[in-house]
């Protein structure tokens, strides 16, 4: 009987303790699913969106973050272009940052802040298709709305530097930050009609457009005074809009900072596109060549994220190129630059004097907005010891940037064999050969490190 007594308690506890840790579990995912009561509410049509306060010197900004405005690209959406969301919501949780896009971290540099400040905060994933939004107390109307860079294959809109906090509480103007997938995922080509038809990074941004222009009103923006500003890939992205039709309702202004769509590392011409991705399935054990696109598509479906992005990396050590991308728009499609709409197709590399040809003069634009191109003197700087560190350009990132350690003092072959490593950059071309052979002709080469 003792035994029997002893064996129910025994059974009672265990239950109580499945019990409590279910309870446990519940918790925790009402605590990271259900949005806290205390953070502002905006209703949409699509439905209510929770956001959280945040505060800047005496001021207050409403955030909303992780805004989808599109499907998931998962399973057979994967490298299709964006489909609008057609579910409504009844109240969305919006107080996370937004989920990174797939990627692989920059460890060139473990531990420097200066490269994994690039780095993607928050957690990678597919589904990705969201964005950022901070709203200051008294709006005035203006959006601004951030496309990150990263050379289409890094970046995220919840990098700590990209915090809308700060601009929003001081401008007035409603920040927006946009997601956009990136590499194959954003990029992959298998061709014209098919369910892989490229430049879906570029699709991606315009649906965030157009989800800003039918929903910013509610935030207190005003969808006729958008701006989009970038860098780098962004840039390059922010510019090609401006020659995508579908695009054109959804902003006014542009600011382009350190990029643009004409740079050669922005695009790849259709067929080598084609011929990467093809090697991306190749590597992932899809379809050999002569098979159907559905048929790539469908085995590129099943495969894994990561054995996706490891593939990718691969490629991108065969294709070694300096300051060149495996996966980027390609300039003549059908879904954004509309084919008609081949505005830089072709342009000689490097243009003469700087001067874009005339006859970009006759091409389709849109010629109503307002535009800011920029760059950053010495931006290339960042880049050298990444690529050219064989040539003398290396960097220590333990002593200070400014350390003679830091100066890349080079000999004249380092320094030759250094454009010669670059010269494809600038189309081979014999004249820029000339000018960056020369540049340095009158430097005394006594100098040494002590």
């Amino acid at each position: 009987m003792l035994y029997k007594d002893i064996l129910e308690r025994q059974n009672r506890t265990t239950n109580m303790l499945r019990s409590f840790v279910l309870l446990l579990i519940v918790l925790k995912w009402f605590t990271n699913a259900a949005p806290s009561n205390n953070g502002p509410l905006v209703e949409t049509a699509l439905g209510k969106i929770r956001g959280i306060f945040k505060e800047h010197a005496g001021k207050t900004v409403r955030a909303f973050l992780g805004v989808p405005y599109a499907k998931p690209p998962v399973g057979d959406l994967r490298f299709q272009p964006p489909q609008p969301i057609t579910e409504p919501w009844r109240e969305l949780n919006a107080q996370n940052l937004a989920k990174s896009c797939y990627q692989t971290p920059d460890t060139y540099f473990p531990g420097f802040r200066g490269s994994e400040m690039w780095n993607a905060p928050t957690e990678l994933s597919e589904d990705c298709l969201n964005m950022n939004i901070w709203v200051p107390e008294n709006p005035d109307g203006t959006v601004l709305v951030w496309i990150f860079g990263g050379g289409f294959f890094s970046g995220s809109p919840s990098l700590d530097l990209y915090d809308g906090t700060v601009l929003a509480a001081t401008t007035g103007a409603t920040v927006v930050n946009i997601n956009y997938r990136l590499g194959p995922f954003g990029f992959l080509y298998l061709g014209k009609g098919s369910k892989a038809p490229g430049n879906m990074g570029l699709l991606d941004q315009q649906a965030a457009l157009k989800w800003i222009h039918e929903n910013i009103g509610f935030f207190g923006g005003d969808p006729s005074q958008v701006t989009l500003i970038g860098e780098s890939a962004g840039a390059a992205s922010a510019t090609a809009h401006l020659s995508a039709p579908d695009s054109y309702p959804y902003f006014s202004k542009v600011v382009a900072n350190s990029g643009s769509i004409i740079h050669p590392w922005a695009t790849r011409p259709a067929e080598i596109m084609l011929q990467l991705s093809m090697n991306l399935a190749k590597k992932l054990g899809c379809p050999p060549d002569g098979a159907n696109a559905d048929s790539i598509h469908a085995c590129l479906v099943k495969a894994s994220a990561k054995d996706i992005q490891t593939q990718n990396d691969a490629i991108w050590e065969e294709v070694g190129q300096i300051m060149s991308f495996p996966f980027v728009p390609i300039l003549d499609d059908e879904n954004f630059f509309k084919a008609s709409f081949l505005l830089f197709h072709n342009l000689p590399l490097p243009l003469d004097n700087g001067i874009l040809p005339d006859s970009l003069n006759d091409r389709n634009m849109k010629k109503d907005a307002s535009v800011i191109i920029g760059a950053v003197k010495d931006e290339g700087t960042f880049w050298l010891p990444y690529y050219l560190s064989g040539s003398g350009f290396t960097f220590n990132e333990t002593v200070d940037a400014n350390s003679e350690v830091n100066s890349a003092f080079l000999d004249e072959q380092q320094y030759k064999d250094s454009v010669n490593s670059f010269i494809s950059y600038f189309g081979n071309s014999s004249k820029a050969e000339e000018i960056l052979q020369n540049a340095y002709k009158d430097v005394s080469p006594e100098k040494e490190l002590k």
